[in-house]
């Protein structure tokens, strides 16, 4: 039994590690960025279609992180807009003229890609501040909304340090033509 155990754990070990290890390719980069270019020209197409709270610039950080703190926007904003047949379907169109098999396809690597931006533009030594600060502050003093955003907060912080450095690497030469697209 303990045999099975350990041959379980070290299977998830390793399970973990490969997935985390080069999500994405500099090829993944480029399709992103032109998916990018191709949704923003269907969005006046779909004004009426209105993303859910958390999703949308009302919600809060935390509801764009998974439990492990690493982004899942693309992938909510997809299993949104499913209920909505025509947008998911040209939607589906836009990510598959820029290069990849499905939304599902983009959604994931899109979220990885932006998890990593997010992490290429994280200061280490602010990041640093943050944690003594949190660590120091009672949450006795905190109020409940503080409270729940700076637990957002630390755990985005704690994705942030998981990010591979394959990926950053990835990403890396592809930063200037990623930010002219966010403009």
């Amino acid at each position: 039994m303990r045999a099975i155990t350990i041959f379980i754990s070290a299977l998830m070990s390793l399970w973990s590690t490969s997935a985390l290890a080069g999500s994405f390719t500099g090829q993944d980069v480029q399709n992103f960025i032109v998916a990018l270019g191709n949704m923003q020209a269907l969005e006046g197409e779909f004004d009426e279609v209105d993303l859910p709270a958390e999703i949308s610039s009302e919600g809060n950080l935390q509801d764009l992180l998974d439990e492990d703190g690493s982004l899942s926007m693309f992938t909510r904003i997809g299993a949104a807009l499913k209920g909505n047949k025509d947008v998911y379907s040209a939607m589906t169109g836009a990510v598959k003229d820029s290069g990849f098999s499905s939304f599902n396809d983009f959604s994931g690597k899109a979220d990885s890609i932006m998890m990593t931006y997010i992490a290429t533009q994280a200061n280490a030594e602010e990041l640093a501040q943050f944690k003594v600060m949190a660590a120091n502050m009672p949450e006795s003093m905190m109020p409940p909304g503080l409270k729940d955003q700076m637990a957002s907060i630390q755990l985005l912080m704690s994705a942030i340090e998981q990010v591979p450095a394959e990926d950053v690497a990835t990403l890396t030469p592809h930063l200037p033509a990623l930010e002219r697209a966010f403009d």
